[in-house]
């Protein structure tokens, strides 16, 4: 069935904007509509850089708005809060790298960690804390823009909202410790924890029980509030 003229010319005009040229269609003041264009991309521009600052910084301005461009072009545009405008950029670049100076992995963690990040902030406070694991080959916390990356290792990125001031804090950890975290946040006690922990890898279990003990009372004196206290007796 043909859709009413309006609809065509809404999308006519919505092409346009994404392909940066003038619309098939009768304009009132043709002169206006790069302005208009200009409008638009700045809208998108400002929410995709304030969400990922980190990746400006590593790819440079310059490239980063070529992918917005493209995103703009390619991407069936749906989202009208700023967040998921970023989020959509994040999915968009993570199906096809597009070709830089660093691993196409790296490029995939950094918007990860950066959402994650943003993801946190807007999440309501629910009582206890709200965190993130990113299975990473880099500290991305610890390496500045413009510092050769070190060799990959494999690392566990974790983020949480500090209880007291809602304030996003990052730790990169070992693999285990994260899975001993997840554990504790469904009722395990540290105990137990080091107990499956010395099971599986063989080491010495008052070893493992130093180590997760260390690593969650200093979890809560960053701020980290358990879901289950039991985790600390």
């Amino acid at each position: 069935m043909k859709q009413p003229d309006f609809i065509q010319v809404q999308k006519e005009m919505a092409n346009s904007i994404r392909e940066r040229r003038m619309p098939a269609v009768q304009l009132s003041k043709e002169e206006n509509w790069a302005y208009y264009q200009d409008l638009i991309f700045n809208i998108f521009n400002e929410a995709i850089n304030s969400a990922f600052p980190l990746l400006s910084e590593w790819i440079g301005e310059d490239k980063l708005t070529l992918w917005i461009k493209d995103f703009l072009r390619q991407h069936p545009v749906r989202e009208h809060a700023n967040w998921d405008i970023a989020n959509a950029f994040r999915m968009f670049i993570q199906k096809q790298i597009p070709e830089t100076s660093f691993p196409e992995r790296f490029i995939s963690d950094l918007l990860d960690f950066e959402w994650l990040e943003m993801e946190l902030h807007l999440q309501p406070d629910s009582g206890f804390a709200e965190f993130r694991l990113i299975h990473t080959l880099w500290p991305l916390d610890q390496i500045a823009p413009g510092q050769p990356l070190p060799e990959p290792s494999d690392l566990l990125i974790l983020l949480f909202r500090c209880e007291a001031d809602g304030e996003i804090m990052v730790k990169t950890i070992h693999p285990l410790l994260g899975a001993a975290l997840e554990l504790a946040e469904k009722g395990s006690s540290t105990s137990a924890i080091a107990k499956s922990i010395a099971a599986h890898t063989g080491q010495a279990l008052q070893d493992i029980q130093s180590v997760l003990t260390n690593f969650f009372n200093s979890l809560k004196n960053d701020g980290f509030q358990f879901s289950h206290e039991k985790v600390l007796q």
